[in-house]
């Protein structure tokens, strides 16, 4: 939010912040809101619903009344005619694979967060992707999925960590998860990374004050706001002409949390 308003308060906007908490229903009542109040410009981080929904009427509807649309995070398919800023979020679990690999991983677990989400979606294809490029085993056991909440994530990790054949190595896919698993493999009485390496998403500054300081692959939050805030203002200005799909890179911060097994 902060690299928004850098760029949006000094021009003299103010902007509206919508919750809508994963909630399909509750994003269509807002933009309906937002189209209704007669707003410049719409920044959006859209969401699907259970059964594959979205909002994508409502945002033709506003690219129709000249309001420009610019989506940040997330995108919705065969909405070409809307700016977007992403990361590169296949690239990014790829930086973490790799560096899992290099220091004798080979038995890597992932824990995803919502179905359906777009960002989510795109790390669990990074994961498949990178295990089969660097030719690790891909075992479905140890990819957990929908880990939504804080007790279904730990029972679901917690199976699997008892179970005999159980990974050395687990990925993270957001900030929520990062906290999870930590908590509950310090629960279970496990050690990070002697028993268990982790590498994180996300860079929340408890990354850095846990012990041990977790390895995270950090997303550029603020530039991802910035960036889509200044397309979004050249938009309304009419100085920008055709649809900018800006792709940003994420970085991997290398703490402690991962073991060398080589």
């Amino acid at each position: 939010m902060s690299g928004i308003e850098t760029v949006l308060f000094p021009r003299g906007y103010k902007f509206i912040v919508c919750d809508i908490g994963e909630d399909f229903e509750k994003e269509r009542v807002y933009i309906k809101l937002l189209l209704e109040r007669g707003v410049e410009g719409i920044l959006s981080s859209p969401c699907q619903g259970k059964d594959g929904r979205n909002n994508s009427k409502l945002y033709r509807e506003a690219v129709r009344r000249n309001i420009p649309v610019v989506f940040y995070d997330r995108i919705l398919d065969g909405m070409e005619r809307i700016s977007s800023v992403t990361l590169d979020n296949r690239q990014a679990i790829l930086q973490g694979v790799l560096h899992l690999k290099e220091n004798g991983h080979r038995k890597l677990g992932i824990v995803l967060h919502k179905k359906g989400i777009y960002t989510i979606e795109e790390r669990r294809m990074g994961f498949v992707e990178a295990c089969k490029m660097l030719d690790i085993e891909i075992n479905t056991d140890w990819i957990i999925e929908n880990a939504v909440d804080v007790e279904r994530a730990s029972m679901s990790l917690e199976s699997l960590l008892r179970s005999d054949r159980r990974p050395d190595a687990i990925i993270s896919t957001n900030q929520f998860l990062n906290e999870v698993i930590v908590a509950t493999v310090r629960r279970m009485g496990l050690k990070i990374p002697g028993d268990l390496s982790i590498v994180g998403f996300d860079d929340h500054s408890m990354n850095e004050l846990i012990e041990p300081p977790l390895t995270t692959i950090r997303q550029p939050v603020k530039d991802i706001g910035r960036i889509a805030a200044t397309i979004m203002l050249s938009e309304i200005d009419g100085t920008r002409g055709e649809k900018s799909k800006v792709v940003l890179k994420a970085e991997l911060l290398k703490r402690k949390s991962v073991s060398k097994l080589i």
